[in-house]
């Protein structure tokens, strides 16, 4: 068995993103030391209200996936980016934010039309 000790999740917040949490964690589960971080991004606005709703519903998701990691016996974290450019913003992540990540997973892809009426934006 191949062991991760610091995997980064990028999610879109769809409910798609949330499903598939149940599949990393069933996989993760038994790896005991491994650390997952889960990264929701949104896009900036100028509105706070409409800020705020973005970030609300990031922090929802990404308490849902943590909370069915949890179940499983995988700790993680959460962070939010707030970025236009998507890949920029993960490529910074994994190299600079000092993680020294071993896997990044990525998941399915939802256009920005169908999740930017959430706030999130696609992974």
């Amino acid at each position: 068995c191949i062991m991760y000790r610091n995997v980064l999740v990028p999610i879109d917040c769809s409910t798609e993103a949330r499903a598939e949490a149940h599949i990393i964690a069933r996989y993760f589960g038994p790896m005991h030391a491994t650390k997952i971080t889960l990264v929701a991004t949104i896009s900036p606005t100028n509105d706070p209200e409409l800020r705020q709703k973005k970030v609300q519903h990031a922090k929802t998701a990404l308490r849902h996936i943590a909370d069915t990691l949890y179940v499983y016996g995988v700790y993680s974290l959460s962070r939010i980016l707030e970025t236009d450019d998507l890949a920029s913003a993960l490529a910074h992540e994994i190299t600079q934010s000092g993680e020294n990540y071993d896997l990044v997973v990525l998941g399915q892809h939802h256009t920005r039309a169908e999740v930017e009426e959430n706030g999130c934006v696609g992974v």
